[in-house]
């Protein structure tokens, strides 16, 4: 991933990225996660280790891929919890050191955009769904 921006933050670091469809949130770096949950509205508890954010928040972020933008927003990444309240399902992610990644594009990703593999060519691509 080329950059990462909300409307109150803009970073073009690159970093290599890891899609597990077994991870329920879209995984960012440690240093970033807090500033960006804030900026959306979110406050974190460090004893259920989440970040609570009121249903109702309004939001996007931006992520550079190649040549091509991709969005996520509010709507794709505030999840309602059994108590009534809303999490977000961004979440800090610390990077494995056998794997490398920096950032993990999780089921909120995954259910945004289609992932085409292309194993020959060793590429990847997204797409939105149809419906």
């Amino acid at each position: 991933m080329n950059t990462f921006s909300s409307p109150k933050f803009f970073s073009k670091n690159g970093w290599d990225v890891m899609i597990d469809n077994s991870y329920p949130f879209l995984g960012i770096p440690n240093y970033l996660a807090h500033r960006i949950a804030r900026e959306s509205g979110a406050e974190y508890d460090e004893e259920t280790d989440s970040y609570y954010i009121n249903c109702d928040a309004k939001f996007t972020y931006f992520m550079g891929i190649g040549n091509q933008n991709y969005t996520l927003e509010s709507s794709d990444l505030i999840k309602r919890i059994e108590d009534g309240r809303c999490i977000l399902t961004a979440h800090r992610y610390t990077k494995d050191g056998w794997l490398g990644a920096e950032w993990v594009f999780g089921i909120p990703f995954i259910k945004k955009y289609c992932h085409i593999f292309d194993m020959q060519n060793k590429k990847i691509g997204f797409a939105p769904p149809l419906n």
